[in-house]
C-alpha cells in the first residue's frame, strides 16, 4: 500500500505499445451489451427449455457486458492520464481534458434520454434529466480521472474499488457506485500494465492476472450460482426443477456441485450472499479473458481473422451502445415485438444483430469513422 506511482524508467517520449485485447473485448462486451438489453426487451421465457435458455444467458453471458466495458474503460483511463503526467501537462490543461470528455458522455446521456423519453416528455419533462448508465459513466470518469492526477499507490485504486463495491451492494437503493468501483479496478490493471511493459515483465503480469482471474472465479462462482437460483425464487418447486434438475439432467455436474458446497455455507454465514460477490465475479472472469487473449494477440502477436469483426465492433461500442437503444425504440417496440421471441428465432435474431453491428462498424471505419460519437470523444 505504500507503493508509489512513480513514472517509469522508459523514456518519456516512447509510447506505450498498441494493446489489441482492449479492443477485442471492447468488441465482445458491445455484443453482451446489445444482445443483453434485446433480450430483456423481446425475449419470451414461457416454456421450459426457455427459462433454461434464460438463466444460463442472462446471467453468465449478457451481464458480464456491462462490468467488462467499464473495467476497459479504466485501462484506457490510466494510459490516456499517465501520458499526459508524462508530457507535464499543466494541472489546468488536464482538468479541461477530463472535464471535456466526462461532461460529453453526460451530454449523451441526456440526447438518449431525448431520443427515448421523446413520446412522454410533455407528460414529465425532468425525465430527459434521468440518471441512466451514460451519466454515471460520465460521472465516474471525471473522479476516477481526478484520483489519478492526484497519484495515490496504485493499489489504492482496488481498495477503494472494492470498498465501493461493498457499499453498492448494501445500499437500499442503487446509486452507481459500482460503475466508478469497475473504473477503478481497471485503472489499478492499468497502471500495472503500464510498470510492466517498461519494466518487460509483459509474461509475469499476465499469468499473476490469470491466476487472480482463476482465483476469484473458483471462490465467487458456487456463492453467484446460489444468489442467482434464490433471486429465481428457489422455494418454487417449478422453477427450482427446471433449473437445478434439468441442470442435472443436461450434465452440468459443476452446477449440482456448486450448489451442494454452498448450500451449508449460506445458512452459518448467510451475509456472504451478497450482491458485491457477483461484482467480483465479473471481475474474476474479466481477469481471465484479458490475461488468455493478452496472451495470444499481445504476447504471441497472433493475428487470428476471427478476432477483426470483433475488434472493429469495439472501435465504435459507445457509438453502438448509443444507437442500439433509438432502433429498439423507433423500429422494435412499434411492431409490438416485447416478449416476442422464443429460443430459435431469438438466436436468430442475436445472429443477426451480430452482422448488423458489423456492418454498421464495417461502414464507419471506411468514414474513419468520422462523426461517431469517439469522434467527438477524441476532437
Amino acid at each position: 500500500m505504500g507503493e508509489q506511482t512513480q513514472l517509469p524508467s522508459m523514456k518519456k517520449t516512447q509510447r506505450l505499445p498498441r494493446v489489441r485485447t482492449i479492443e477485442t473485448i471492447r468488441g465482445i462486451a458491445t455484443f453482451f451489451m446489445v444482445f443483453g438489453h434485446y433480450y430483456h426487451w423481446f425475449y419470451n421465457k414461457e416454456s421450459e427449455l426457455g427459462r433454461v435458455f434464460d438463466f444460463w444467458i442472462a446471467n453468465y453471458s449478457m451481464n458480464h457486458g456491462f462490468p467488462f466495458f467499464i473495467i476497459l474503460i479504466g485501462i484506457t483511463l490510466s494510459f490516456a492520464i499517465q501520458r499526459r503526467l508524462e508530457k507535464e501537462i499543466p494541472i489546468k490543461e488536464l482538468s479541461k481534458y477530463i472535464l471535456k470528455r466526462g461532461l460529453i458522455i453526460i451530454a449523451i446521456s441526456i440526447l438518449m434520454n431525448l431520443g427515448s423519453y421523446i413520446t412522454v416528455l410533455s407528460i414529465n419533462p425532468l425525465l430527459i434529466l434521468d440518471w441512466n448508465v451514460m451519466a454515471m459513466i460520465g460521472l465516474s470518469y471525471i473522479i476516477n480521472a481526478f484520483i489519478m492526477v492526484l497519484k495515490p499507490p496504485k493499489l489504492a485504486y482496488g481498495a477503494i474499488g472494492f470498498a465501493l463495491i461493498i457499499l453498492d451492494a448494501n445500499m437500499p437503493v442503487r446509486v452507481g457506485f459500482h460503475v466508478l468501483a469497475n473504473m477503478l479496478i481497471g485503472t489499478l490493471l492499468g497502471s500495472y500494465w503500464i510498470e510492466a511493459v517498461r519494466n518487460d515483465k509483459i509474461s509475469q503480469y499476465q499469468r499473476y492476472l490469470l491466476l487472480i482471474g482463476i482465483l476469484l472465479f473458483v471462490v465467487t462462482f458456487p456463492i453467484d450460482l446460489w444468489i442467482v437460483f434464490n433471486f429465481v425464487d428457489i422455494n418454487n418447486p417449478i422453477i427450482f426443477d427446471i433449473l437445478f434438475l434439468a441442470s442435472a439432467r443436461y450434465d452440468l455436474w459443476f452446477v449440482v456441485k456448486s450448489l451442494n458446497i454452498v448450500i451449508p455455507i449460506y445458512h452459518d454465514y448467510p451475509w456472504i450472499f451478497n450482491q458485491w460477490i457477483y461484482y467480483l465475479f465479473s471481475i474474476g472472469n474479466f481477469a481471465v479473458l484479458y490475461s488468455v487473449l493478452l496472451y495470444i494477440q499481445d504476447i504471441k502477436k497472433k493475428k487470428w481473422r476471427v478476432f477483426n469483426p470483433i475488434m472493429l465492433i469495439g472501435n465504435i461500442s459507445l457509438t453502438l451502445f448509443v444507437t442500439h437503444f433509438l432502433i429498439a425504440v423507433y423500429f422494435f417496440l412499434p411492431l409490438n415485438l416485447y416478449n416476442y421471441f422464443h429460443v430459435l428465432p431469438f438466436t436468430v435474431m442475436g445472429l443477426s444483430l451480430f452482422i448488423l453491428i458489423y456492418i454498421i462498424a464495417l461502414i464507419w471505419k471506411r468514414k474513419n469513422y468520422k462523426y461517431s460519437l469517439e469522434y467527438f470523444l477524441r476532437g
